[in-house]
């Protein structure tokens, strides 16, 4: 969980209130997401299918009495297809409910619980042969009003950041940012950065040499390939130093520290745990330029990820230091 979440025994991931999902610590780089629902802050246009139910002011809906299936949905997706809804859900009356599923109602979040204040859900799951995202009453079927605002709709195994839309579905490119590599320092450091990243292959983090010294001169953090996230690093004649992991797991959250050291040469450790060193035969002499967050150098090769906390420490330090870090 992150930042007081809970998930509940449907699976629904309820984020603590007053913390978006989009304010994570640190620096945050998403990767590029599409919101598929059009009108995600206005259940009064007519891609919103009512039933049963009353909306009104845009994102208030009254469901009606003894009608477990009162509510809104929207038709547009396809059919055994791995999606994850998120909404963000208030409401002033006492003990309310909603539901949300995918299709024609075999894959039911269950009863959510909510409260007077905007809280952001999640559910991640796979449409069965239905193609509509429906938002409907609690299963005990009382009259209620709830308010929902902030709908996303994405094709992935977790929810990012708003992408607010209107008539059409609406695309958040990746992105990425370049700031100055601390002076001086050149082979003894820590990066550490917290991750969630998926299947394509991506540069995490990067740092660059001079543009004027050799294409080869560099040090990749963190590059994740389609199985394999490897900590890796070239020296001035070329030759590679490379510790790969073979565990990467992408959509959880996971701490990954990069070392680089005059002395010990590459060492990679994920959650804390020492995953292997791969001496440095030929340390690089000259001090980085620039550290590229997001994409790897050229802006291109962007991450399929959110990062956060990003950090970089300076010094020779030993196992036990780095993980303290």
């Amino acid at each position: 969980t992150t930042n007081g979440n809970t998930v509940d025994a449907n699976g629904v991931v309820t984020e603590a209130a007053g913390s978006a999902l989009s304010t994570l610590d640190g620096i945050l780089i998403e990767e590029e997401s599409s919101n598929l629902i059009n009108y995600s802050n206005d259940l009064t246009q007519s891609t919103w299918a009512q039933t049963a139910c009353t909306v009104t002011d845009h994102e208030t809906v009254v469901f009606a009495a003894s009608n477990t299936n009162s509510g809104v949905a929207q038709a547009l997706f396809s059919p055994t297809t791995e999606y994850t809804m998120s909404v963000e859900a208030r409401s002033d009356d006492a003990n309310p409910l909603f539901q949300f599923r995918f299709g024609s109602g075999v894959n039911l979040s269950g009863d959510v619980a909510i409260t007077n204040e905007w809280v952001r859900y999640e559910m991640t799951m796979t449409t069965d042969t239905g193609t509509s995202l429906h938002l409907t009453n609690g299963s005990d079927g009382l009259a209620r009003t709830v308010q929902f605002r902030n709908i996303q709709v994405e094709e992935a195994a977790y929810a990012t950041s708003l992408i607010p839309t209107a008539g059409a579905a609406a695309t958040r490119l990746a992105d990425d940012c370049q700031t100055a590599w601390p002076a001086g320092l050149v082979n003894d450091f820590v990066v550490n950065v917290e991750a969630v990243v998926g299947y394509s292959p991506t540069t995490l983090v990067e740092h660059l040499l001079d543009s004027n010294s050799s294409a080869t001169a560099r040090t990749r953090l963190f590059r994740a390939g389609t199985s394999v996230l490897d900590y890796r690093g070239n020296n001035t004649s070329g030759t590679e130093a490379r510790v790969d992991y073979n565990g990467f797991a992408p959509a959880t959250f996971h701490q990954y520290k990069g070392r680089k050291s005059a002395t010990q040469g590459y060492t990679l450790f994920v959650d804390n745990a020492l995953i292997g060193t791969d001496p440095i035969t030929n340390p690089m002499s000259e001090a980085p330029t620039s550290l590229v967050i997001g994409a790897s150098s050229g802006n291109f090769r962007y991450v399929d990820g959110t990062l956060k906390n990003l950090a970089v420490y300076s010094g020779d330090l030993t196992d036990e230091q780095v993980t303290e870090l």
